[in-house]
């Protein structure tokens, strides 16, 4: 059976967020620690076990995991899914993505001058929020007649309202330099970190 049965989600809208991240050092921790579900009820469906087990860890949400294909489609067969969050750009999504019924929004876990933040699969989904200004300049220069008026919806950047402890350091006239060095890729076009080439 459907592992989601033992929730109760009775009251609308019920918005899921498909989380499929696996490779993510960082876990988006920031995002699920700070997750709740004032407005409406929510719940995170993942598809990889470890992720599952790191998430149910960190997140007060409800965690669905559901392995198969079938399983998401008993899942939805089951509960009155209004709107779909996308955290990433996993080819997982497509998965979601080929039922009708619900609202798709692309989310994203963070923005930036990254190619896969204007790439064409932005069409994929009903409405895409982003941060802001820039965000919706960068996209319409670059995707060929996409609606960005109508599928573009600012709404800041929340992972900047969750407050992070810094780490305890020495209290010394050391300078401290904060190295922060962004995802590798998984192909030469993505590849805009700097430690395999500069270690």
């Amino acid at each position: 059976g459907c592992p989601a049965m033992r929730f109760n989600f009775d009251e609308q809208p019920f918005i899921v967020i498909w989380e499929t991240t696996r490779a993510c050092s960082l876990a988006c921790r920031h995002c699920r620690a700070a997750a709740m579900a004032e407005r409406h009820p929510l719940a995170v469906v993942t598809r990889s076990p470890s992720s599952t087990l790191r998430i149910i860890e960190e997140c007060p949400l409800p965690v669905v995991y559901l392995r198969t294909i079938g399983e998401v489609e008993a899942f939805l067969d089951t509960q009155d899914i209004t709107m779909v969050l996308y955290v990433n750009n996993s080819m997982r999504n497509f998965q979601m993505l080929r039922f009708a019924s619900p609202l798709h929004v692309f989310v994203n876990h963070g923005e930036s001058e990254k190619s896969c933040m204007t790439s064409n699969q932005l069409r994929a989904y009903n409405f895409c929020f982003v941060a802001g200004d820039a965000a919706i300049q960068r996209i319409s220069e670059k995707l060929v007649d996409f609606d960005t008026e109508r599928r573009l919806v600012p709404i800041g950047r929340p992972q900047v309202d969750v407050v992070a402890e810094a780490p305890d350091l020495p209290a010394d006239d050391r300078q401290v330099v904060l190295y922060a060095p962004t995802w590798e890729g998984d192909r030469p076009s993505m590849r805009y970190g700097s430690v395999v080439s500069h270690g």
